[in-house]
């Protein structure tokens, strides 16, 4: 299950089963991640890449973690493995970017945006926001265009590889 065509989730599922030859699957896309986790969950399919929003369904025991994203164990699921210990080349860091609409003042922008890392920079915000698993790192503009254009190359060539680029 995947929380859409083309997303994260589909993309490294994708490549995860591809280098394990046929091994038989079938992408169901979900709407979101509450359809795709109750899909999981009544047994529609077998496995889904997630974020925090299956944190409640772990920690019960109504599912189990089996790998994080990134390149360290989270601090949330100390003991489940990274996914890099088995895949160091599948590298994937989730993140969240705020967006405005291009004809916002470019003024209004900064402020808005020096606000966040004003807000974001305090030590018992970033302590409220570490249980549910949101790490702040700093970037200015430049660095963040050049990580989101890096994982756009990611994103592409592994659609290239995966021959998804050839679907109807």
């Amino acid at each position: 299950a995947s929380t859409g065509v083309g997303s994260l989730p589909h993309l490294l599922l994708e490549d995860l089963f591809a280098r394990h030859g046929a091994v038989e699957r079938l992408h169901v896309p979900y709407k979101g991640a509450p359809e795709a986790l109750q899909g999981m969950l009544v047994g529609d399919v077998d496995v889904l890449v997630s974020g925090t929003a299956a944190m409640q369904l772990v920690t019960s025991g109504r599912l189990h973690a089996l790998a994080v994203l990134g390149d360290r164990p989270s601090a949330l699921m100390p003991r489940v493995p990274p996914l890099t210990q088995e895949y160091p080349d599948l590298f994937f860091v989730p993140w969240f970017g705020l967006f405005a609409q291009a004809q916002v003042p470019a003024p209004l922008v900064q402020h808005v945006r020096g606000l966040l890392q004003q807000a974001l920079a305090q030590p018992a915000l970033r302590e409220r926001l570490a249980p549910i698993g949101f790490e702040y790192v700093p970037m200015d503009l430049a660095a963040f265009v050049g990580e989101m254009e890096q994982e756009f190359g990611f994103f592409q060539s592994t659609a290239r590889r995966l021959k998804l680029d050839q679907l109807p």
